[in-house]
């Protein structure tokens, strides 16, 4: 058997639940809440690590004798988070082939020190202006939210995966507050076989975590532009024009 074959069988066999489906969902309400919870922390201390970020590049600008200090600094957090990295080997890069190697059951994961490690860089990280977003790490840490719950409540393996593929989603979802965004990003990057019970599992966690997101920051996108004119809807024929323009 290939290895392609194999992992069509790991991701097939994920479908077949040995639990009734309103259990499935039930569950993935639950996993998308954790999920939710720990990526809006995330994002919370992001926002304030950004604040402090902007304020010290706003003093430097001014005052450029700190600036060796601060080069020195950010060699010191580049050595500390490479430590990090080493030592909890599952943390590095964006998370996401991680995430998908634990559901295909290529990797045996320790999931909160996991989720610990994978937090302190990422804002270790984002609060040196080091190169790193908060996609992967949310996506990451709702998946290990999703294992540890997995590993206490999960019935079987394939469970655990829907699960986990449930709290991937409902990570990004809570990041940015978009629960679409959540579903397609399992669709397209962890599940390419569709059952309903999977299909309904992530977006009932992907809502989940949008609420606990908008609870705690309001209903105010993550990402807002300010729209001062709209397209008049005379032009609109020319969307499939510019679409097929662009697209070549």
């Amino acid at each position: 058997m290939t290895k392609k074959q194999k992992i069509k069988n790991n991701v097939i066999g994920a479908m077949k639940l040995h639990t009734h489906p309103w259990i499935i969902l039930i569950k993935s309400m639950i996993v998308g809440a954790l999920a939710g919870a720990i990526a809006s922390f995330y994002r919370y201390v992001v926002s304030h690590v950004e604040n402090i970020n902007n304020f010290i590049y706003g003093f430097l600008r001014h005052n450029n004798k700190f600036i060796p200090i601060a080069i020195i600094a950010i060699i010191l957090i580049s050595l500390l988070v490479g430590f990090i990295s080493k030592t909890f080997k599952m943390i590095g890069g964006s998370g996401i082939p991680q995430v998908k190697g634990i559901i295909s059951g290529y990797f045996n994961d320790t999931w909160l020190s996991t989720l610990i490690a994978k937090f302190i860089a990422g804002a270790i990280s984002i609060g040196a202006g080091l190169s790193l977003g908060r996609e992967g790490p949310s996506i990451q840490m709702g998946a290990n939210i999703a294992d540890g719950f997995g590993r206490k409540f999960g019935k079987s393996r394939h469970e655990r995966r829907i699960l986990i593929a449930a709290g991937a989603g409902a990570g990004l979802a809570a990041a940015f507050g978009a629960p679409l965004a959540g579903v397609m990003f399992v669709l397209e990057e962890i599940f390419r076989y569709l059952s309903t019970t999977m299909l309904l599992a992530v977006c009932v966690a992907a809502l989940a975590a949008d609420y606990v997101s908008k609870v705690i920051f309001g209903m105010a996108p993550v990402f807002n532009f300010p729209i001062s004119e709209l397209l008049p809807l005379k032009f609109y024929w020319l969307l499939p024009i510019l679409g097929i323009v662009t697209g070549l």
